[in-house]
């Protein structure tokens, strides 16, 4: 299932972002997930958006911003 999920979150990540993410940083994330608080901004929630703003030492805030102005772009 680790897998499954690292394979989906990277091709989320690639597609929306046009960035990679590595198995070191995923595996970062499920630990950050465990203690299931928010720290320096980023949610605790399971999903590709919160490991992406792990991965880069963003906040989901800032990672949404990122995709809202993308979505705009193609609307």
């Amino acid at each position: 299932m680790n897998d499954y999920l690292f394979n989906m979150f990277s091709k989320l990540i690639k597609k929306e972002f046009g960035a990679e993410i590595t198995r070191q940083d995923y595996d970062k994330f499920v630990e950050y997930r465990a203690v299931n608080k928010e720290i320096n901004g980023v949610k605790p929630d399971f999903n590709w958006i919160n490991l992406y703003a792990y991965s880069k030492g963003m906040t989901t805030d800032e990672v949404n911003k990122i995709r809202y102005e993308r979505m705009r772009k193609v609307i």
